[in-house]
Order: C-alpha cells, then sequence, then structure tokens
C-alpha cells in the first residue's frame, strides 16, 4: 500500500508540474542583407599577336586577344582599354631601334553586328557598358587591327594597354 501511495504522489505530482507550465507568445526575427556590386578580371588577357606585317599588303592585319570578368549580377559596369590614341589609331609604343616609325593600329568591340573603337572614354573611343546578367565569368574578345600600306621601318614593334572594370 505504501507503494502505491508512493506511485499516486508521483503522478499527481507530474501532473501538477506540467499543468502549470506557461507559453511564451511568438515573435518574428527580422534578417537582411546587402549584396555589394563587385567585378575582377578573373581571366587576364592573352596577347593580342599580329604576327607579321608586310607594308605591301592591300588588306588590314589583324588580331585578338580575350580575357574574362565576373560581376555580381545585376552590376552595371565599363570596360575600358586605356592608352594614347588619335583619331581612334593607336601607335605601338616600343619601335625598332634607331627608328621614328609610328605603326598605327586599332582595338575594337564586337557585340552581334555592331563594331566599336575600344578606348577608355576619351579620343573618340568609348569604354564598353555592359549589365550583367551572371556572376560567371564572361569572356570578352578585343580585336586588333593594323591599317594596310603604312610605311614603317623593318624591326619589332610593341605597346602595352591598360585594361580597367569600372563598377
Amino acid at each position: 500500500m505504501n507503494l502505491t501511495k508512493s506511485m499516486i504522489v508521483a503522478l499527481v505530482t507530474l501532473i501538477s508540474s506540467g499543468a502549470s507550465a506557461t507559453t511564451t507568445p511568438a515573435s518574428t526575427v527580422t534578417i537582411n542583407t546587402t549584396v555589394l556590386s563587385a567585378c575582377s578580371i578573373s581571366t587576364p588577357p592573352t596577347t593580342l599577336n599580329f604576327g607579321s606585317y608586310n607594308v605591301y599588303a592591300t588588306t588590314a592585319t589583324s588580331g585578338t586577344a580575350t580575357f574574362g570578368v565576373k560581376c555580381t549580377m545585376g552590376a552595371a559596369y565599363t570596360i575600358k582599354l586605356a592608352g594614347p590614341m588619335t583619331n581612334g589609331l593607336r601607335t605601338f609604343t616600343t619601335v625598332p631601334q634607331g627608328s621614328t616609325s609610328q605603326l598605327k593600329y586599332s582595338l575594337s568591340y564586337t557585340n552581334g553586328n555592331t563594331t566599336v573603337l575600344w578606348g577608355d572614354g576619351t579620343n573618340g573611343a568609348p569604354g564598353v557598358p555592359i549589365t550583367s546578367t551572371s556572376s560567371a565569368e564572361q569572356t570578352y574578345t578585343i580585336t586588333g587591327s593594323i591599317p594596310a600600306l603604312q610605311d614603317v621601318m623593318q624591326g619589332a614593334y610593341s605597346a602595352t594597354v591598360n585594361l580597367t572594370i569600372d563598377y
């Protein structure tokens, strides 16, 4: 009988302790963040190599270089190619020793059927405005062209152009 009375007291205590529990009213937690615009040149530009230039050729000599850009989806950015330019033409900055020859070339961007001179927004050649549709890498092609029939000295010519992304 003692054991049964103890069990009844324990059961009543257990039931009464559960009945006295209270509930806190529900509430919400606000969670937010901001995704910032970010861009990077994710794949460095390849070398734009025109190969050999023939001063007697009647057609332009061309070449291409590619590079990759990653930007946050929806980010507006402008790709710029900076360097000296006159009337849309650039000149090679390193020329054969003892030469004053100025071998001229241009850089352009093609989107569909439209080709534009590619610059930095000065001297008649704009940067290329883009709005990112994905955070994945986008590949761009720089097309270079050396106009035909330039009377220049033989030798090696080279130039450096600065590629920047403004966002």
